[in-house]
């Protein structure tokens, strides 16, 4: 299937943010792959944020429309005190009526054939649609309560009746049965797209260090500290091995588990190197991936180690059990313990021992999370929806 069915091949995109977070980034390689099929976006940047220039000249090379609006990320905070969440409650709605008025005019503008809200934090793009009988998909991208502690708005009963009322795209099974979204035959789980199909990632790479490899923000929900237990646990059985840790962090954070590290003594095996623009090649010459994140919406540094061929050991929940459980590509821990040992179990694999471990997950990895499926599935939804 090559072209949309319509004359009109204008896709609006609603991006809650134009940072390059993992949705940005995921948004970024789908668009890149969509164009060949001779669609013609129409970017919305939130004017609430400087937007990203570098991601603006990126599109605008590609002929992209883009324009900034009201947009903004719709949610509440269950621990905020009571007169602060009602004050927050109605600015959510000032700031959505504020955003589908500007928008309206954009899209009485461009009248694109679809709408494609690009997190489901955003409802701007869905008000919208109704009001021009336009199709909408929501790209469901995070659990927001599960993953991120938001209070649905404006309810979560409100929430999932958008949700179930329009079309949905689940970037996991899990994250589509947190909605429940199972049974609707309007929504489909398409997964992130990581890299192109045709780049397998380490199959070349014959020698690893001895190290294992954090690559996600430095946060609580990450889980952090239960790998600095589990790998106190580790070095007391292996004197060699080091923990390299990369992401952006908070300082006070950051800070504090420093001193974790130093009162269990083993600050000197740690190394902290902050944001790397590229972990690919920490990767390759990892023995292994560490996700020890709570409750990860998709888990793209699983994804993207299963692709290049590294061995993850990830938490037994979310996107990082559903990614594991369909490539076999690592370890699924449920404890301190259980993580201990499973760097134990990898620890004890040689280079040879990993390429091989790794080779089935590489190639069902690849055929999952490539650009290529991914967007060839987007782009199917698109012409299913349309011909409805």
């Amino acid at each position: 299937m090559n072209k949309i069915l319509s004359k009109n091949n204008k896709i609006m995109y609603v991006l809650n943010t134009s940072h390059m977070t993992g949705s940005t980034i995921s948004f970024k390689n789908m668009i890149d792959e969509l164009l060949k099929k001779n669609i013609r976006p129409i970017v919305i940047f939130p004017k609430s944020e400087k937007t990203n220039i570098d991601l603006l000249n990126y599109l605008r090379d590609r002929k992209c429309i883009c324009y900034r609006c009201y947009i903004s990320s719709a949610f509440l905070l269950p621990d905020e005190k009571r007169i602060k969440k009602i004050i927050r409650y109605f600015y959510n709605y000032y700031r959505i009526i504020k955003g589908v008025i500007n928008l309206s005019f954009i899209v009485f503008r461009e009248k694109p054939i679809i709408i494609h809200s690009n997190s489901s934090v955003v409802q701007e793009g869905y008000r919208v649609s109704k009001i021009f009988n336009i199709k909408h998909i929501w790209h469901i991208r995070e659990y927001q309560d599960k993953d991120f502690n938001f209070q649905f708005f404006p309810s979560e009963k409100k929430v999932k009746k958008f949700l179930k009322d329009s079309n949905t795209i689940c970037i996991t099974k899990d994250i589509q049965k947190h909605f429940d979204l199972r049974n609707n035959d309007n929504s489909k789980v398409i997964y992130n797209p990581i890299f192109h199909k045709d780049i397998m990632h380490g199959k070349e790479n014959n020698s690893r260090e001895d190290y294992f490899l954090i690559a996600n923000r430095i946060s609580p929900e990450k889980g952090i500290e239960d790998i600095i237990r589990a790998f106190k646990i580790f070095c007391e059985s292996n004197d060699n091995y080091e923990l390299v840790v990369i992401g952006e962090a908070n300082e006070e954070y950051l800070n504090e588990i420093k001193k974790m590290c130093e009162k269990m003594n083993i600050e000197k095996r740690i190394k902290f190197l902050g944001f790397q623009k590229d972990v690919k090649p920490y990767m390759k010459n990892a023995k292994g991936l560490i996700v020890a994140s709570f409750n990860e919406g998709f888990g793209r540094m699983t994804a993207e180690a299963n692709m290049i061929g590294c061995p993850v050991i990830g938490r037994n929940s979310g996107g990082t059990k559903e990614i594991i459980d369909e490539t076999r590509g690592g370890f699924l821990f449920n404890n301190i313990n259980e993580l201990a040992e499973d760097m134990e179990k990898i620890c004890k694999m040689n280079d040879t021992d990993i390429i091989k471990f790794m080779e089935e997950p590489m190639r069902k990895a690849n055929n999952l999370y490539s650009i290529e499926q991914s967007a060839e599935n987007v782009f199917a939804f698109y012409n299913r929806i349309l011909n409805q």
